[in-house]
């Protein structure tokens, strides 16, 4: 089956009406998208915000009528630029696997969709991650974990405990025990996030025992030798005493999921307890490395 996609152009100010407008006409779902190139990085919680140009798309079954339907859009939309097209029919499932290919950090480290591992001709020498995102953050393509995966495929991890927290698909936890790690604790408030790592774990043959997940921050976990927050600013900032708690005297904090213009503001909040070194950079973006102070007596 095929859709149709019709696009509406206006201010933010106009969005409730093109929404309204849409689903009165047939809409099946209704999206939105920024309409210049002004992205909102950290709202906060329960706060929907949207761009000051918003385009916002309705999907309609491929037998509407599109005369009729922008007839009506011009007459309650008169301001706002109208434009359609046909969406295709795929399989949205497989979809992303378009876009996800094979990647390699450090000298040895792949992370690999498993359907490239199930091809005949699949061969990758070094430490293999099966993963498959489902609804959850994180497979390595962004700036972010991309930084976070080069630095733990060239740190010896042999032994270590480690905290991912902020978990997602937990690509890192994952990466973290398949290079040596002892045992990963995994942290994320979504559940859809702790379904994926479940799955990506056993794709890894990793058990309960070695890849243990929460929702919350619970006294079951113990502090670590390595700390990873791929995050965003605000949370690490409301996080730091937390974090500095989970991490042990002489451990390893890499905290990322900030834009080079963050740092400053992050290493002032965790000064108190980490020494850090020059913050490595990737288009913008980058990972900072501390490490905690011994307790003084």
């Amino acid at each position: 089956m095929s859709w149709h996609e019709i696009s509406i152009t206006g201010s933010k100010s106009e969005v409730d009406t093109v929404t309204s407008a849409l689903e009165k006409q047939g809409a099946l779902a209704v999206t939105y998208k920024d309409g210049e190139d002004n992205p909102i990085f950290e709202p906060s919680p329960q706060e929907v915000n949207l761009w000051d140009k918003v385009v916002t798309t309705g999907l309609f079954p491929i037998d509407c009528d599109l005369e009729e339907i922008t007839l009506y859009l011009n007459k309650i939309c008169p301001t706002c630029f109208i434009s359609y097209q046909p969406l295709v029919d795929k399989n949205w499932t497989t979809a992303w696997l378009e876009h996800f290919k094979p990647q390699k950090f450090g000298n040895s480290l792949w992370v690999c969709p498993t359907q490239s591992l199930e091809a005949p001709d699949a061969c990758f020498e070094g430490t293999v991650v099966a993963l498959d995102p489902g609804l959850a953050f994180g497979t390595g393509q962004h700036p972010t974990t991309k930084l976070c995966l080069e630095w733990l495929a060239s740190n010896k991890l042999d032994d270590k405990a480690i905290i991912d927290f902020g978990c997602g698909t937990s690509i890192l936890a994952i990466s973290a025990l398949k290079l040596g790690a002892m045992i990963a604790y995994g942290i994320d408030h979504d559940d859809q996030a702790i379904l994926s790592s479940q799955m990506n774990a056993e794709k890894n043959a990793l058990n309960a025992d070695q890849l243990k997940l929460y929702t919350s921050v619970d006294p079951a976990i113990p502090a670590c030798e390595l700390i990873v927050a791929n995050i965003l600013m605000n949370p690490l900032l409301s996080l730091a005493p937390i974090l500095a708690d989970l991490c042990l005297p002489g451990g390893t904090i890499l905290l990322s999921g900030l834009l080079e213009t963050q740092a400053d503001g992050i290493l002032d909040c965790y000064k108190a307890w980490f020494d850090f070194k020059p913050y490595c950079v990737d288009n913008g973006w980058i990972l900072l490395v501390g490490t905690k102070r011994p307790l003084i007596a």
